[in-house]
């Protein structure tokens, strides 16, 4: 078994004054298990001493950012406890950040993960401004996190949910008033073990009242949204009827860009939109053939010609016919970031792409996590954004 370093000196006489006087100063308290790249790993034993000895009076008492992470449990690598957590959260606290994998929840216990909801929820005022919950598997029916939600509702204006909606949830994100970005999984969301909807009939719902005023909406589809036509259909009518979006995201794990076709009411009544995002993710996107989707650029900038900035993940097998068809388009950006290497020549690519992009128009590899396969692509996609460039 590899050691794992523990204290060298009795920490109950650690000069708990001196912590605490610094304490006050921090903004962003997160435990999540340590990651080597940039900590090492601790026994539990002595992350058991930290919490058994640390004063009640002695946490962190105006953090701004409280973050909670479990995943990737093996037999060196301690959970976290929320114990340290519950004492930190206050009235100063505007973001809550609480990840936690099937990894942790698979003996189906999350009390500690609704005891923390719990406390949040009785804070005395509305402080949160931001919430972000990713439960993989949620199985409780407590009312600890619609609750938590309807008790910051007066301030809460961003929220990322990747779980599954019990109905009450439902009901409590509907309530919020003051909502400008909204993230959700809808496959999460629409887990036949909670809900009994399926996910067009709940985004219907879910997308009325003052979730139709909206400036930026992330939304994740599952297979069965993408390839089921009249189902994908009608997600993008719902979307349509978000006439104050000013930034959309579409994800899945199956490409949604050979649909784009299917976008025109979205291009019709999305008038403010400025960033659409389309298959952008860190996740492999499934491959169906292979399909190649740089020709499907051109539609999409029809469809929406107001658009400043369009961040898509080109899988370019070979170059199309250049088409005649003027595009007029408002184009900025053109963010290919996760895009793999083009199996064509960055020559012809380039071509193509001048062709249909607007003069001033860049193209730009982004936010992408270091990794061989990436890195390829941003060299390929590098050259290729100079070759445009140079025209």
């Amino acid at each position: 078994m590899k050691y794992l370093p523990t204290f060298t000196t009795n920490l109950d006489q650690a000069n708990w004054l001196r912590f605490h006087a610094y304490s006050r100063r921090v903004r962003t308290v997160k435990i999540s298990p340590p990651m080597e790249r940039w900590s090492r790993p601790v026994s539990e034993d002595s992350l058991e001493i930290v919490q058994a000895s640390m004063p009640p009076w002695c946490h962190f008492p105006r953090p701004t950012r409280v973050s909670y992470e479990a995943v990737c449990v093996t037999p060196t690598l301690v959970v976290p406890s929320l114990h340290n957590l519950l004492c930190s959260v206050s009235a100063s606290t505007k973001e809550l950040d609480v990840f936690v994998t099937d990894f942790i929840a698979e003996d189906r216990d999350d009390s500690p993960v609704q005891d923390f909801f719990r406390r949040i929820g009785e804070l005395d005022a509305s402080s949160l401004e931001s919430i972000t919950v990713n439960l993989f598997l949620y199985f409780s029916q407590s009312s600890s996190l619609p609750n938590l939600i309807r008790r910051h509702a007066s301030t809460v204006s961003a929220l990322c949910l990747r779980i599954p909606f019990s109905e009450p949830l439902w009901t409590a994100v509907q309530d919020l008033r003051n909502l400008k970005r909204f993230s959700l999984d809808l496959k999460a969301a629409c887990d036949p073990l909670i809900s009994p909807h399926d996910s067009l009939t709940v985004l219907g719902d879910l997308i009325s009242g003052p979730l139709l005023r909206l400036e930026e909406f992330t939304l994740s589809l599952s297979q069965l949204d993408i390839c089921a036509e009249q189902r994908l259909l009608g997600i993008f009518r719902c979307i349509s009827r978000m006439t104050e979006l000013r930034t959309l995201t579409l994800t899945s794990n199956t490409q949604i860009m050979p649909h784009a076709s299917k976008m025109l009411d979205m291009g019709r009544n999305l008038c403010q939109l400025q960033t659409l995002r389309v298959d952008i993710t860190h996740i492999r996107v499934r491959m169906d053939g292979k399909i190649e989707t740089l020709s499907y650029l051109i539609p999409i900038l029809q469809t929406f010609p107001r658009l400043r900035r369009l961040g898509i993940r080109i899988v370019c097998c070979f170059v199309p016919d250049v088409v005649r068809t003027e595009v007029h388009s408002l184009l900025e950006i053109l963010d290919v970031s996760w895009s793999p290497a083009p199996k064509a020549k960055p020559e012809a690519v380039a071509v193509f792409l001048r062709s249909v992009l607007p003069r001033r128009a860049r193209v730009v590899y982004t936010d992408a996590d270091a990794s061989p396969r990436v890195d390829s692509g941003k060299a390929a996609w590098a050259k290729i954004a100079r070759l445009v460039s140079e025209a």
